[in-house]
């Protein structure tokens, strides 16, 4: 096996975790914290509830959402789905969804509530994910254990699931930058 499709498997956290090569020449630098020997870490192929658009609910599959847009942008959010941040977040994501579709990217927002609560609360133009067992919330190390939900954070995936960057929100007082998110969209779709 090449060393850049090894598998590896962390016993304490049961995870595996497929490594891809990157390239660390890349205008824009790489999340320093997911570059190890070259490589970038995968998202997990995650299986959960979802509301989609038009208010239906049904299952979703990260590879099959993946393989059809160029990047995908995980935005964690609280599971308390009628605070005034976690709207203002739902609201951020839907007021730029044009200009994420432009670059062939899909917005996509999870929360630790169950999709009922989801579909009663939330109408938006993209998908709402819940992650009611919080295996994804943990995998991506946003699991706020204290109270059980997810702490706000997007992750930009490429089309191959490799997590290429990362923010993690540590103050209810700031917004996610969506030019930033967006001007590395751009690199990230460029590199194909």
């Amino acid at each position: 096996m090449s060393k850049h499709n090894e598998i590896f498997e962390d016993p304490a956290s049961k995870r595996t975790r497929h490594d891809t090569a990157i390239d660390p020449t890349a205008d824009i630098g790489w999340n320093p914290l997911l570059i190890r020997d070259n490589t970038a870490m995968v998202a997990p192929d995650f299986n959960c509830s979802a509301l989609l658009k038009g208010g239906e609910i049904n299952r979703f599959q990260l590879s099959s959402y993946a393989a059809n847009h160029k990047a995908l942008v995980l935005f964690f959010i609280g599971s308390n789905l009628i605070d005034p941040r976690v709207q203002m977040d739902l609201d951020l994501i839907s007021n730029h969804l044009d200009r994420l579709e432009a670059l062939q990217t899909l917005p996509l927002a999870m929360s630790t509530a169950p999709i009922e609560s989801m579909q009663d609360t939330c109408n938006v133009g993209y998908p709402l994910l819940s992650d009611i067992t919080r295996s994804v919330s943990r995998y991506f190390n946003v699991l706020d254990a204290a109270n059980g939900s997810a702490k706000r954070a997007a992750f930009i995936l490429d089309s191959r699931r490799r997590i290429r960057y990362s923010f993690m929100l540590g103050d209810d007082r700031i917004n996610h930058s969506i030019n930033t998110i967006i001007t590395l969209l751009q690199s990230v779709v460029m590199a194909g």
